[in-house]
């Protein structure tokens, strides 16, 4: 019996370099002139990514005597359904169905650990090959094997349906795991890559299969990270101040520890941590409650005070992008907008949770997280090398950026170790509220003109956000912040398509005292809000339709050509040149990101004060789309939370304090406010695929507040969108 599975071989192994090199802090200063082009290059670069990765099929499968194929992913599903679109392009090569095939996840410590995380909107981009050449190599070894069994040529032999099958005698076949049966000596790889099947052989790639969770999810057999257990399991609590960099100084934890049912209660004051162990979550929860913590210091920050520190002034802070002669006075300019985002929450529905095992010398986790390196690194930066630690992906109940960047699985590993059993442990809804990161706020100051002829002539856009704080644990992200203070996760959905001759943007970023970081598309919503609300006004000025204004400006390129491809379909789709129903507006706004072109049209008006949605459609070129129906609930997903961010969404602060604790007064879009209908199309593209996860959000926004301005006369440049 030979088993083909997985190994851990020094051949597999990925490692990342950099091919950037030592940079001193101070040496920043010395390149600012060089910015605009070096972001010019970057942008360019981004268009043509590279796709690389094992392929070795002795990594990604392994298939046993009875012929249970299983397909390991390094990336994280989190509702987006990227382990069945993985599966089709594993089954396709394979000559298999998707139902054929058991779909894992990978640990940290699996081999394939080198291309986990799950961001940008590069899973199946950057799966697109590597997953599609590793199943054609395990095709191939089986080919290779049933031909010596059959004692043929390779090329008499056909794979199809799981089975190998003889081009002479069709009586003669083996199934995939009866080769494997059979096989006495090990597997080799073919010493060339097979080639991969063309898209116009494709049967199952661009199908609408079965998603490969749905089952187990409705039926509830799926354990979501908060549901893990294990034997002998315990639950735990932790205390978390709620004023933004607070310390804790002193614990009274009699009360706590009396409490029946709690097993240990934990302080680490150097460590700022002040947990509970107990035989359950209530009582952990409420042991918790009865602590007496005293805590000092910490932020004192209003809201208001946060809006006034983030304020851009015109041409002011990094230039980092260029074109043409633009002096910036103000007798170039037409017409001028400001425009504001605030802090937002990620507002998943299953907070933070981790589940832990320490034992004397090995340290297991199952985390619902976004790579579960990160989460394997932050248990090795706390504990060192004493432990082998291996971090097990879990299903999440959402995450649009917030499970990157974990808080939980060091915090259950410390108490877990107090009390040497598994330990369950979940942030409360307030917890995670008031203590997460937040999409950073923005304000952003356009100037610009166009002529008559609805052409721009001049742009100067000004952009002031609060750094990006968790992005600091990349050490070039965190130079470029101290000395250039410029953030460079700003740089998402900052530019556009549009064909601008004299051009100029700015971005200066400052330090708030609240954690920020990833939030879905990063800088996309707050940049696209800003600058698609600009634009609809230079159209609005230049008395142009929206639409062939848009057309008009884009540039001459194939990301432009791509645009004006999206705008046509929006056109149609929406019935653009016939009245609007029912005393509605429409808005249009389009976007390009992770190389994905996005057009949305909003219909809306105000009832009663209120603002009403009507129909929402989109035209989206993503390249290849490998799974119809589920690339359509991802951009429905992406439409419905850019709706919810429009009109709802904001964080502030009252004495260093997130207001905002619950839903209860942090509002998000409701099933009977959702839009009755929603049209989707995808623009057939030769493209391979592109992102799709983020890209849809970033017009929703602009287009609702274009189709506001429409309906009222009355320009909206503030989410959440208010009248």
């Amino acid at each position: 019996m030979s088993i083909i599975q997985w190994r851990i071989s020094r051949r597999g192994l990925l490692i990342g370099s950099s091919a950037l090199g030592a940079l001193a802090l101070g040496s920043c200063a010395a390149i600012k002139p060089s910015i605009p082009s070096l972001v010019d290059f970057g942008e360019k670069s981004s268009f043509n990514p590279k796709y690389s990765g094992s392929t070795d099929p002795l990594l990604w499968f392994e298939l046993d005597p009875a012929g249970v194929l299983t397909l390991f992913v390094p990336k994280a599903e989190m509702g987006q359904g990227v382990l069945t679109v993985i599966a089709q392009l594993a089954a396709e090569e394979l000559e298999i169905q998707v139902d054929q095939l058991t779909v894992r996840e990978t640990s940290s410590v699996h081999q394939l650990n080198g291309l986990s995380g799950t961001f940008g909107s590069r899973s199946v981009r950057a799966s697109y090959y590597v997953v599609r050449q590793a199943a054609a190599t395990l095709r191939e070894m089986l080919r290779a094997e049933a031909a010596t069994q059959f004692g043929v040529q390779s090329t008499s032999v056909n794979c199809q349906a799981g089975s190998c099958v003889s081009v002479a005698d069709a009586n003669r076949s083996m199934s995939y795991g009866r080769i494997v049966a059979v096989k006495k000596t090990p597997w080799k790889l073919p010493e060339s890559k097979p080639k991969l099947k063309e898209r116009k052989e494709f049967t199952l790639i661009g199908t609408s299969v079965k998603r490969v969770d749905t089952l187990e999810k409705i039926t509830g057999k799926t354990p979501y990270g908060i549901q893990a257990r294990l034997e002998n399991l315990t639950y735990g609590a932790v205390y978390l101040p709620s004023r933004q960099g607070a310390r804790i100084t002193k614990v009274d934890s009699v009360n706590a520890s009396a409490f029946s049912g709690v097993l240990a209660v934990v302080v680490d004051l150097k460590a700022q941590f002040v947990g509970v162990v107990a035989t359950n979550r209530t009582i952990a929860l409420r042991a918790v409650a009865l602590l007496i913590v005293t805590v000092e210091g910490g932020e004192t920050t209003n809201q208001d005070q946060l809006e006034t520190a983030v304020t851009a002034k015109p041409a002011t802070g990094l230039l980092v992008r260029k074109r043409g002669d633009l002096a910036g006075n103000p007798s170039e300019f037409q017409i001028t907008g400001n425009y504001r985002t605030p802090l937002a929450a990620h507002a998943h529905l299953e907070p933070l949770c981790a589940t832990v095992n320490v034992t004397k010398d090995k340290i297991q986790a199952w985390v619902s997280t976004q790579d579960v390196n990160f989460e394997k690194e932050h248990l090795e930066k706390f504990w060192g090398s004493r432990f082998k630690i291996n971090v097990e992906p879990m299903p999440m109940g959402g995450s649009f950026g917030r499970k990157g960047f974990q808080s939980t699985v060091v915090q259950a590993s410390i108490l877990s170790n107090a009390v040497q059993r598994p330990v369950s442990l979940a942030w409360t809804r307030e917890q995670e509220m008031r203590n997460s990161f937040y999409r950073h706020p923005t304000h952003s100051v356009f100037r610009g003109a166009c002529n008559s002829s609805g052409k721009i002539s001049a742009i100067e856009q000004s952009l002031c956000n609060g750094t990006n704080e968790a992005l600091k644990s990349s050490w070039i992200l965190e130079t470029l912040q101290k000395s250039l203070e410029v953030d460079g996760s700003m740089f998402t959905g900052l530019f556009s398509q549009y064909a601008i001759p004299n051009y100029r943007a700015y971005i200066r970023s400052v330090p708030i005292p609240v954690y920020t970081g990833i939030w879905r598309g990063v800088a996309l919503v707050p940049n696209q809000f800003a600058f698609e609300s600009f634009i609809d006004e230079l159209a609005q000025y230049a008395k142009f339709d929206p639409i062939a204004f848009r057309q008009n400006n884009l540039l001459d390129t194939q990301q432009g050509e791509r645009m004006r491809g999206v705008l046509d379909g929006v056109r149609k789709l929406s019935g653009w040149d016939l009245p609007a129903p029912d005393g509605y507006s429409r808005g249009v706004a389009c976007s390009f990101f992770s190389n994905t072109a996005v057009a949305v049209v909003i219909e809306s008006k105000v009832i009663k004060g209120a603002i009403a949605i009507g129909r929402v459609f989109a035209s989206i070129d993503a390249g290849l789309i490998v799974n119809p129906a589920g690339a359509k609930l991802q951009a429905l997903g992406s439409i419905l939370m850019g709706l919810s961010s429009a009109l709802y969404e904001k964080i502030t602060l009252k004495n260093g304090v997130v207001v905002q604790g619950n839903f209860d007064d942090y509002a998000i879009l409701r099933l009977s406010e959702t839009p009755q209908e929603i049209e989707i199309q995808f623009i057939d593209s030769p493209l391979d695929p592109q992102g799709l996860g983020e890209p849809v959000i970033g017009p929703v926004a602009p287009a609702l507040a274009n189709a506001l301005s429409r309906a009222t006369g009355k320009r909206l440049r503030e989410l959440p969108l208010v009248i």
